[in-house]
């Protein structure tokens, strides 16, 4: 059996895989749910997907990429990109796709961790010394709740599940998506203007780095709506008073985050869950609780303005830095501390509620249902490079031999 299990193949785990092969740990398995790697640049395939950070800063730092097309490097380059790491690297052989994390349980009798999956139907179980989650955050598309969904009598689907079998030549097509950003020069007609204009700080959402999408909102064939939407018939969408015919419905209405750490089932010492309304870790990384368990793109690891794979690299060493402590003790566990763990996140906390996110009027996906930003990094990406390239051995409990 693997001694280190890697969920997910996207960035994290490609990088995390590379990572232990370069320090010499080669006793390890990433597991896949689908049948290609790639994570988010796998599933997105909408047309136009694109990356919002600048191609030179969305790659790994050991290799970077000079044939970038654009600044802002579309879908199946970065896929490519992402397949060409892993063949250079070698990791084709560690890869195990098709296989599905039903559960993870940890046997503290034993110091290991039992994965359970499923793999064409049947149940396959992994016992490994310790486990790397890199399932990412971008994987679990949310979808609204609106009356009415199931009656819609065309084609409907997710922006993260584009059905390209549907043909939307000629046809009428349903999307909820915000725009904001120099609208003075890019929008004429003042009362589209009026509607396209944010009723928030900027900041409190993501900002949208777009040529193209004002214009297509002028466009003869496309016509802005802002009212709630409160059903969905049989041939269209019902924005207050009017229904608004449709022959598809794209719902851009992005996805689960915070679910997407505990939908993988996790169940820590003396059988501790890992719950969206309570979910914190050390650095994003660590829990306590859970042993020889480490999170890559955690809670508060994301970020509102520059690359996550500088975040995962970080994470990365400060996984490599912990599996160094257990090899250099000779340990079976380690485990963060809880009074590091919250010592962390309260002042993590104190700094993100003087935050633009946390303003009373910003209502994001960084927030969870009762307000709390369990999503972002509040502070430079330097000063989380620096916190975390080093475990502090005086942070984390270190036991058996």
């Amino acid at each position: 059996m693997p001694g280190i299990v890697i969920v997910g193949a996207g960035f994290g785990g490609i990088g995390m895989g590379i990572a232990l092969k370069k320090a010499g740990y080669h006793d390890f398995v990433i597991l896949d749910k689908a049948g290609d790697l790639g994570g988010t640049w796998r599933d997105n395939q909408y047309p136009g997907c694109a990356c919002d950070v600048p191609s030179p800063l969305y790659s790994y730092s050991f290799e970077l990429n000079p044939d970038w097309s654009h600044l802002f490097a579309p879908q199946q380059e970065i896929w490519d990109y992402l397949r060409n790491c892993a063949r250079k690297y070698h990791l084709d052989e560690h890869v195990r796709y098709g296989t599905a994390v039903e559960r993870m349980d940890w046997d503290d009798r034993a110091r290991r961790w039992n994965v359970e999956t499923v793999r064409d139907g049947e149940l396959e179980s992994f016992h490994a010394r310790a486990v790397v989650s890199a399932a990412g955050a971008l994987h679990r598309p949310s979808y609204p709740d609106i009356p009415g969904a199931g009656r819609f009598g065309g084609t409907a689907f997710h922006s993260a599940r584009w059905d390209r079998s549907c043909d939307l030549t000629g046809r009428r097509v349903a999307v909820e998506a915000l725009g904001r950003r120099h609208l003075k020069s890019q929008v004429t007609d003042p009362a589209l203007r009026a509607r396209l204009t944010p009723d928030y700080t900027i900041g409190c959402k993501r900002i949208l780095l777009s040529s193209d999408y004002y214009p297509a909102l002028q466009r003869p064939n496309v016509s802005l709506v802002t009212d709630d939407i409160t059903g969905i018939t049989e041939h269209g969408v019902v924005a207050g008073a009017e229904e608004h015919a449709a022959d598809v419905i794209i719902y851009a209405t992005g996805f689960k985050v915070i679910e997407s750490v505990t939908s993988l089932n996790v169940a820590g010492r003396d059988g501790r869950k890992l719950a969206p309304e309570t979910l914190e870790a050390y650095r994003g990384v660590t829990v306590t609780g859970f042993p020889n368990l480490f999170l890559l793109l955690g809670p508060n690891t994301g970020l509102g303005h520059t690359s996550v794979v500088f975040m995962i690299e970080s994470q990365i060493q400060h996984v490599l830095s912990c599996l160094r402590i257990l090899a250099k003790t000779g340990a079976d566990t380690i485990e963060v501390s809880e009074a590091a763990q919250q010592r962390y996140n309260d002042a993590l906390q104190q700094r993100l509620r003087r935050a633009v996110w946390s303003e009373g009027s910003c209502d994001s996906w960084y927030l969870d249902a009762t307000g709390v930003n369990r999503t972002l990094w509040p502070g430079f990406t330097f000063e989380y490079w620096a916190r975390t390239r080093r475990a502090r051995r005086a942070d984390y409990a270190v036991t058996g031999a």
